[in-house]
């Protein structure tokens, strides 16, 4: 068993998937429109912030499901195991206490935009987030997340394979991890968010958190669901599923806690929007797998389109890393041209979605060119972009 999961992990870094960039795509992208969109849709427009502000939501779960789709399965032991350590372990850690530095020195810049997103940041805070000791206070979240996932990597993969394989009693306990991770990491916390959004006054938390490192950042137990669900989707197990459901399942989900958000906005309901909200996890689940199973046409595609995709997945974590203050720039470009952007949220929607999409377009691009130019020094290529 473990002998055919090495070979299947080989064969898939081998032939390169152009869906799975398309996926990174798609993920960095929303990220890019959670962070982004509140600056050109406002409260006077609740459906287009809505919709956007819930796209946005979908993005760090595609990022997570790549990572089991690509991870897990994989023989840990041997060479590879020091090779995995120094270049996605090493690289994680190296790349986060930079960045750390980084975003404290630039959050201090005078004129610097309000981000909304924890800045600027104090050197107290630095440092305990420097020694893990307290949380980031921004999108740095995110590489805390990784670095716990990381950490568990190997052992979950060793896991899943003497899981998967026979024995007394394994498929029994199998089948009560997956049960366990499902109640932990999704029912109860959905109960918890439906409660807030109805203003029902009970507490309720999952009193086990089934990750194998945890991170106390949001969602807890459901990253290893969205672990194993990349990883299944590899493994060709949500193909079962019809295109047909797929879709609606997609739809129906998006609908639901999009229009959730909408009359959060509206009628101050509780805001649905957690990742480990059932609705939010079954509509990231369901495109990642729509966009995998694209791949019989996305070979077609034109090569501009694909070479586009192979680029912008290269550069996602760099994008993921530069757009806050590519997007301080543009902000500050807006104040000098006079431009008044609270006029802009109280024009029409379409004005607003307008503007949105075009700044987002506009940060995407100088993310990626200024990646590019900073990534000229190999160690900022290395160490800061983690570009391979």
């Amino acid at each position: 068993m473990q002998k055919s999961l090495t070979n299947e992990a080989k064969a898939t870094s081998h032939a390169r998937r152009l869906s799975l960039d398309l996926i990174r795509w798609v993920a960095i992208f929303l990220v890019l429109v959670t962070h982004l969109s509140p600056f050109f849709l406002g409260p006077s427009h609740p459906a287009a912030a809505s919709l956007f502000c819930a796209a946005g939501r979908i993005g760090v779960p595609l990022f997570v499901m790549l990572t089991g789709y690509l991870m897990l399965g994989r023989d840990y032991s041997g060479d590879y195991l020091g090779r995995y350590l120094k270049r996605n372990l090493l690289g994680i850690f190296v790349a986060y206490e930079v960045w750390n530095v980084v975003w404290c020195l630039l959050s201090k810049l005078p004129g610097l935009p309000d981000l909304q997103n924890g800045f600027p940041i104090s050197f107290g805070r630095m440092a305990k987030a420097a020694l893990l000791v307290g949380d980031t206070g921004s999108a740095l979240w995110y590489l805390v997340l990784t670095l716990g996932i990381y950490l568990g990597l190997p052992l979950l993969s060793r896991a899943i394979a003497w899981l998967e394989g026979e024995g007394e009693g394994r498929s029994a306990l199998r089948r009560l991890l997956l049960a366990a991770a499902l109640y932990f990491g999704l029912l109860v916390p959905s109960a918890q968010t439906l409660c807030g959004f109805f203003g029902v006054g009970e507490e309720l938390h999952s009193v086990l958190n089934l990750n194998l490192f945890g991170a106390t950042v949001w969602g807890e137990s459901v990253w290893v669901l969205y672990l194993l669900a990349g990883y299944a989707a590899r493994r060709g197990a949500l193909r079962r599923v019809p295109a047909a459901a797929l879709g609606a399942c997609l739809l129906a989900s998006f609908g639901i806690f999009s229009g959730m958000q909408c009359l959060s906005m509206t009628a101050g309901f509780g805001s649905p929007l957690s990742y480990s909200f059932a609705p939010v996890a079954l509509c990231s689940v369901c495109l990642f797998e729509a966009i995998d199973r694209a791949e019989p046409l996305l070979v077609r595609a034109p090569q501009a389109f694909r070479s586009l995709c192979s680029c912008v997945s290269r550069w996602s974590f760099a994008t993921y890393m530069l757009h806050f203050w590519v997007l301080a720039a543009l902000l500050a470009a807006f104040r000098l041209a006079g431009l008044d952007l609270s006029a802009l949220q109280g024009a029409s929607w379409a004005l607003g979605v307008l503007t949105a999409l075009g700044s987002i377009a506009l940060v995407h691009c100088g993310t990626i060119l200024a990646a590019r130019l900073l990534s000229l020094a190999k160690p900022v290529a290395r160490w800061a972009f983690l570009a391979k």
